[in-house]
């Protein structure tokens, strides 16, 4: 698992940060989201797992959306650099405009 910048770098790998910058309850969410993350290594997997994972046409193609809560998601994409992993590209309010 990788992320596009150190600030989704420290949210999804720093405890003490995560909760500092959303809350307890909503960083338990994500610590959530982020372990099924860890654990699954295709969309499908992912999307039948309990995170409400959906696919985000508009705003981020080709991305998958992780309901943290509210309209917080964690948005991700499935890379492959001979090696599948996922790509954090946005985790907040994603579909603000």
């Amino acid at each position: 698992m990788r992320a596009v910048d150190k600030r989704l770098e420290r949210l999804a790998n720093d405890d003490a940060a995560r909760t500092k910058q959303l809350g307890a309850q909503a960083a338990r969410r994500l610590l959530l989201r982020i372990n099924e993350l860890k654990s699954c290594s295709s969309e499908a997997e992912l999307r039948a797992g309990p995170g409400n994972w959906h696919p985000v046409l508009h705003d981020w193609p080709g991305c998958l959306a992780g309901r943290v809560s509210g309209d917080f998601r964690i948005i991700v994409e499935l890379m492959n650099d001979g090696e599948p992993y996922w790509l954090i590209k946005e985790i907040g309010h994603a579909y603000e405009h």
